[in-house]
């Protein structure tokens, strides 16, 4: 199967960084309670099974002009469970571990995609960490797996359902194919078009910039109540969803404050986009969300 779109642009950036972790991702999950170990690594070994993307490898051969992909079992990650509860700081001592996994870099071409591994730091404390490239999940994705795995638990402990395996990865490719052959296809290039046509600046990143992923930045701030609170209200008075608002104010502080933006010209922001809904990919793990220039004049 040839890569996706957005699979295309993490490829390019291994192509010229085979040797940074710049986009592998993880999350871990921390349980609390009177656990079935065994039903867990159970529910978690059945949902890795089940997410086919997570045993994707990749090959430099040629198909529609882009690398291919093949779903091949002997890729499937393990579950590894590991007793962490005799060391001094069991907990200290699962983050040095994940820390460790998650800076190593992945080769794309040789490489398993994604590492589990089920860690015990205490009589009744566990941590569940999953890791994986970006060019096979994304957020939702994974959010996809933790869900299915307390689905597949809970039934394994007599609650609930077992629920609906997730849908094949080849499904969504067969998907995507008949969309590029279709006419909403050429209806929404035209939008795109259309769109991008005029003043509309876009900022592009290099990727082949020598200091390119060097490190990652991020910065949190808890909301005072009175923030939270307006920012609710005027979301409910413009029928915007908060999320959506907040971006629209930032779009414009960012207007007033970036000395390269003219006022004349707007702001336009790269935004993450996840198309699943009505798609098989409501209920399969894989990289789905694409990056759209959102152009803010004010």
């Amino acid at each position: 199967m040839p890569l996706t779109l957005p699979q295309l642009d993490f490829w390019e950036e291994f192509s010229f960084h085979p040797d940074q972790p710049v986009s592998t991702v993880a999350h871990c999950v921390e349980i609390e309670g009177d656990v079935d170990v065994e039903k867990l690594l159970r529910a978690i070994s059945q949902t890795v099974r089940e997410a086919e993307v997570l045993s994707i490898r990749f090959s430099d051969e040629k198909e529609q002009g882009r690398p291919v992909q093949l779903c091949d079992p002997a890729h499937m990650p393990d579950v590894d469970f590991v007793d962490l509860s005799a060391f001094p700081d069991p907990r200290a001592e699962a983050g040095r571990r994940m820390e460790t996994d998650l800076s190593a870099p992945l080769d794309l071409r040789r490489d398993r995609m994604s590492a589990h591994a089920l860690y015990r730091i205490g009589a009744r404390q566990y941590i569940w960490y999953i890791r994986a490239h970006h060019i096979i999940i994304d957020g939702y994705g994974v959010a996809l797996i933790e869900q299915r795995c307390g689905q597949l638990y809970s039934h394994f402990c007599g609650q609930g359902e077992s629920g609906h395996p997730f849908h094949p990865f080849a499904s969504f490719i067969h998907e995507e194919d008949a969309y590029r052959a279709s006419p909403r296809w050429e209806a929404d290039r035209k939008f795109w078009q259309d769109y991008l046509d005029g003043p509309v600046r876009l900022p592009i990143l290099d990727r082949g910039a020598e200091d390119y992923g060097e490190a990652g930045y991020h910065h949190d701030v808890a909301f005072r109540d009175d923030i939270s609170i307006g920012l609710r209200a005027m979301a409910k008075a413009t029928d915007i969803g908060w999320p959506d608002l907040l971006v629209l104010l930032s779009g414009l502080y960012l207007s007033r404050m970036l000395p390269m933006q003219g006022e004349d010209e707007g702001l336009t922001l790269w935004l993450p986009f996840m198309s699943r809904w009505g798609s098989v990919g409501a209920h399969m793990p894989g990289l789905l969300v694409n990056i759209l220039p959102f152009h803010l004049e004010f």
